[in-house]
């Protein structure tokens, strides 16, 4: 025989609030909100209980560079996975979890790209030294060549000549 497997429907919070509140006040009998609402398990009741006990909270959105930002301080061993659910007020350790598994590629990727970033800097700033080089080389130069000029002294070397 082939069983098949129900969807989970998630319940509106109202909906949540009226059948808590049906079941305190005895309105309506535990495994006749079951049966109604198609509740599978008491423990789904016990989690309606304590979401309302908590309030209603509508869905938050965390941005990705949030996320990541969060799951780098993580891995840093900065902040401990506790530590972030407490901070932003998650409900479940899982939520940091999966957010771990999903940017962890992401912060690889991020880890590669500045280490390309550090080694295109020293070329940039190697070209920058190469620049001011130049520059002082330049500099001196015509330091030399207004030097001679005033002092009517040759300075420079001559190429070619015995010493």
């Amino acid at each position: 025989m082939d069983k098949k497997k129900k969807k989970r429907v998630v319940l509106p919070f109202a909906l949540k609030e009226k059948i808590i509140s049906d079941l305190d006040n005895g309105i309506m009998t535990r495994v006749e909100i079951m049966t109604k609402y198609d509740i599978r398990s008491d423990a789904t009741l016990s989690n309606f209980r304590k979401q309302i006990k908590k309030g209603y909270r509508p869905y938050r959105y965390f941005a990705p560079e949030l996320k990541i930002k969060y799951v780098n301080e993580i891995l840093a061993g900065i902040r401990t996975n506790l530590e972030v659910k407490e901070l932003l007020d998650l409900d479940s350790l899982d939520t940091v979890n999966q957010w771990i598994k999903k940017y962890l590629s992401s912060s690889e990727e991020i880890e590669k790209t500045e280490q390309m970033r550090k080694l295109k800097d020293p070329v940039k700033d190697a070209g920058k030294e190469l620049q001011q080089a130049r520059l002082k080389i330049l500099a001196l130069e015509l330091l030399i060549s207004t030097a001679e000029k005033e002092l009517n002294y040759p300075i420079r070397k001559k190429f070619g000549t015995k010493q």
